[in-house]
């Protein structure tokens, strides 16, 4: 059985991040991220 884990929001950056993760097995099998703003060198 698959299990989604999310950290949100992840801190000491510029802006905010979110990062999911998906677990079969005790592995992550797929994971994303999502940011509400990018601040570019």
């Amino acid at each position: 059985m698959a299990r989604k884990i999310a950290v949100d929001p992840i801190t000491r950056i510029e802006g905010h991040l979110r990062i999911e993760a998906q677990i079969e097995g005790g592995k992550i099998t797929n994971a994303w991220s999502s940011s509400t703003m990018y601040r570019g060198i």
